[in-house]
């Protein structure tokens, strides 16, 4: 049986890796990295 919360925090991970691209591409990596580790660091279950 699938589990809907794990399959909601794939879907968030693959959102994060296309805006990190999308950053990447704008070289706009440093104004937003931050932000984008720490929501990373929330879905993995680590404190921020």
């Amino acid at each position: 049986m699938l589990n809907v919360q794990d399959n909601k925090i794939d879907t968030l991970r693959a959102v994060l890796d296309v805006a990190r691209s999308c950053i990447y591409s704008l070289d706009a990596r440093e104004i937003y990295a931050d932000e984008l580790d720490r929501i990373d660091a929330a879905l993995a279950g680590d404190k921020p």
